[in-house]
């Protein structure tokens, strides 16, 4: 009877490791993840961004509300006098974010969406073209500054780098 009440307390004690184990380790991948969340102020002195015959942009500030799994992302800027407004949302459950259905995932501490689409109006070819686009985000180590990084293959090729720094 004695070898059973110590069998039986070491197989509970064994078994409450392990599912701590588990959610030790669930939520060491959750912390991982930077919060975007703030005001940042586009640097254009140390971004890389062609406009090619748009206006410059002024007063550009980004607002980010980042609550998993949704990152809310509005821009406000001025564009040849006028001002502007744009939101994005961001899902990183892998939610299609709009209809070209880019996706949207955590690699590492990076926000990495995808996109992919096809050329239209193009005539047939094997393999089909189409336009591939990656937007990766990265929040430098001291939390002060966010990197947004744009490439783009296929036929339409571009590489874009915005980056801001925290106001708040």
């Amino acid at each position: 009877m004695t070898k059973f009440k110590v069998s039986t307390s070491v197989a509970l004690l064994f078994l409450v490791w392990v599912v701590g184990a588990g959610q030790t380790t669930d939520k060491a991948k959750t912390n991982t993840r930077p919060d975007l969340s703030g005001v940042w102020a586009f640097d254009n002195s140390k971004s890389n961004i062609n406009l090619k015959g748009r206006e410059k942009l002024t007063d550009y500030v980004l607002s980010i509300v980042h609550h998993e799994p949704e990152i809310r992302m509005t821009k406000t800027y001025k564009e040849g006098g006028r001002e502007r407004s744009e939101e994005t949302i961001y899902y990183t459950d892998g939610r299609a974010e709009f209809s070209s259905a880019p996706t949207t995932r955590w690699q590492g501490n990076k926000l990495v969406r995808r996109s992919s689409v096809p050329m239209r109006g193009a005539p047939q070819t094997f393999p089909p073209i189409e336009v591939v686009t990656t937007e990766t985000w990265e929040l430098s180590a001291d939390g002060k500054t966010l990197t947004r990084t744009v490439t783009s293959s296929g036929t339409v090729s571009f590489n874009l780098k915005y980056v801001y720094n925290r106001t708040s």
